[in-house]
């Protein structure tokens, strides 16, 4: 009887392909903390490539008042092996107040010596005597020298609040930098704001960016690289403008795409209520809607969908006509969802690109301010996964950012900022976490490894969407570092194998006698054809709210085509028990 009940079940939440919802809190891969009290270490946060050279992508944190060798407010960024942990650099600032770190971005390989550099903002620095007037540098990620520094002219411009890298924007293959100005006084106009892209090669202007229309829009307050939104080959620039107040609509805020061929308007984004600051954040998340030109993702922590004071929201557009494409919003009055927001490539195996919204004053679990970190689909705006701080007042999702494979299953990772973190007993010393929203959880258990194939990788069964338990809708069943483009088959059973038993050499974990047919049609993997370990799958397997299946397993195990398999036709990854909770 229990069996029917557990096959009838699953079968009807295979059957029923539900999509992803509120996902687990994610599997922590590396906490960064800050070192004394009030750093706020997290501030900022940046997936920067690989800067050591291992093959893994490392992250940078910026914690702008941190007091180095006691220089009040100097600040610092710290770079972090994603492989080990370890801290690869510290840049820290020379002169009190100098906030270095209150930005962070990947600066891309800007002196070609195969290795990605880092770009760091320090908008309280005082270059030529000018009191604020900020500063951007490049730092190298093999020597941690400076490569090249941008700064303000003017006292109080405060340049490089926000960083950003633009990519080739004139044409020479070095990466250019977009630097944001937001305080700098235009056309008369107090604090209407700038943004400088600078030749990542001379440190020369490429375009100087602005539109004042009157004072305090703080235009540049958030700056991004888009890609090639306008098709003509040059990729294109993303400012953000929270202080856009027009006629009595006080903090509008609005958005503008701006061509890196000529620094002409492209595209311009408005907010549609009072108090929404849209355009406090901006990414460039990649294609969420399949057509082939990048689209823009635009954060309102201010915004008040359902009449909720600071529920927040983030938005994406299309980068071909600017049309809204998806809106996803906070659940409680002052989350402020859409404070941070980045993309991170491709989740949950849609082909298209995802993207993170971050929530630092969010109360999951009745914490207040605990704050969290929302990974969405950027195809449907379905909520793939949550995950929240570790306590009250932590204000995870300051700072968000995609970075890349840091744990090598296959799946993009995450880094947020905690900046009021309590760090071993120092309060706001703030904490920077990498997280991996595909893991085991509590209920599961891996069994064995997975039959190499090509190039000797072998594919990892693994879960996401939170715990197994029921009437979790959320929860699903993840392959990594499978073949790319190769067809994979997922089998269930009711039991394991004994333990021994192979099939064309490749070890089974499932009971064969009580095998369930029926998980599901045959899934191509994504990532390039062919090429191995890049391939991945996403099966939502959603748990039914019946209690009879509380205590019962269930055992899993994805087949995957791969001629460079022992036998020359399938590798099969490891197992995986799941007990329903």
């Amino acid at each position: 009887m229990k069996h029917w009940g557990v096959r009838a079940a699953l079968a009807i939440g295979v059957s029923l392909a539900l999509e992803p919802g509120l996902g687990a809190q994610g599997y922590l891969i590396w906490p960064f903390n800050g070192s004394g009290a009030g750093d706020v270490l997290g501030h900022a946060v940046a997936g920067v490539g690989d800067v050591d050279g291992d093959g893994v992508p490392d992250v940078a944190a910026g914690a702008p008042f941190a007091d180095p060798g006691g220089i009040a407010e100097g600040g610092q960024v710290r770079v972090y092996s994603g492989a080990s942990g370890s801290t690869l650099w510290t840049f820290a600032g020379s002169a009190p107040s100098m906030w270095l770190g209150f930005s962070v971005a990947p600066a891309g390989d800007v002196n070609g010596d195969n290795r990605d550099d880092v770009l760091v903002g320090i908008p309280g620095s005082n270059p030529g005597g000018a009191p604020g007037a900020g500063e951007a540098r490049i730092y190298s990620g093999a020597t941690g020298g400076i490569l090249l520094s941008f700064s303000g002219v003017l006292a109080g411009e405060g340049v490089g609040w926000s960083v950003a890298n633009a990519g080739d924007v004139d044409g020479d293959n070095v990466p250019d930098p977009i630097v944001g100005a937001p305080a700098a006084n235009v056309a008369g106009f107090i604090a209407a704001g700038r943004a400088f892209v600078v030749s990542g090669a001379s440190g020369g202007t490429i375009h100087t960016l602005q539109n004042p229309t009157g004072g305090f829009e703080f235009f540049g307050y958030s700056v991004a690289g888009v890609g090639d939104v306008s098709g003509d080959g040059v990729r294109d620039l993303f400012v953000g403008v929270p202080g856009f107040s027009p006629a009595t609509i006080l903090l509008l805020g609005e958005a503008f795409v701006f061509s890196g061929l000529d620094g002409s308007i492209v595209h311009t984004l408005f907010g549609g209520a009072l108090a929404e600051v849209f355009g406090y954040a901006v990414a460039g998340p990649g294609d969420t809607n399949g057509d082939g030109v990048p689209d823009l993702l635009v954060g309102a922590p201010g915004g008040n969908p359902g009449g909720l004071p600071g529920l927040g929201f983030a938005e994406v557009y299309s980068g071909s006509t600017g049309a809204l494409l998806v809106t996803v919003s906070g659940d409680q009055a002052l989350d402020l969802l859409g404070w941070s927001v980045s993309g991170i490539g491709d989740v949950n195996g849609d082909g298209l690109a995802d993207f993170l919204a971050g929530a630092p004053l969010a109360a999951p679990g009745l914490l207040p301010e605990r704050g969290m970190v929302r990974v969405y689909s950027g195809g449907s705006g379905a909520l793939l996964a949550t995950v929240a701080g570790a306590s009250a007042f932590d204000e995870l999702g300051f700072s968000v950012s995609g970075a890349g494979d840091v744990n090598g299953d296959g799946f993009p990772d995450l880094v947020g900022g905690a900046r009021f973190a309590t760090i071993g007993g120092n309060a706001h010393a703030g904490q920077a976490r990498v997280v991996s929203i595909v893991g085991i959880p509590l209920g599961a258990i891996s069994m064995g490894v997975g039959c190499p194939g090509t190039a000797g990788i072998s594919p990892v069964l693994a879960t996401t969407g939170g715990l197994p338990s029921t009437g979790n809708a959320a929860f699903s069943l993840t392959l990594g570092r499978g073949l790319g483009g190769a067809p994979a088959f997922l089998f269930m059973a009711l039991g394991a194998s004994p333990g021994g038993v192979t099939m064309a050499g490749c070890p089974v974990y499932l009971d064969i006698a009580n095998m369930i047919y029926g998980a599901g049609t045959i899934t191509l993997l994504t990532g390039p054809p062919g090429v191995p370990g890049v391939g991945t799958a996403w099966r939502p397997m959603g748990i039914p709210p019946a209690p009879v299946l509380i205590g019962t397993m269930v055992h899993f195990q994805w087949s995957v085509a791969d001629p460079g398999s022992p036998n020359g036709a399938f590798v099969f990854s490891n197992g995986l028990t799941v007990t329903v909770l």
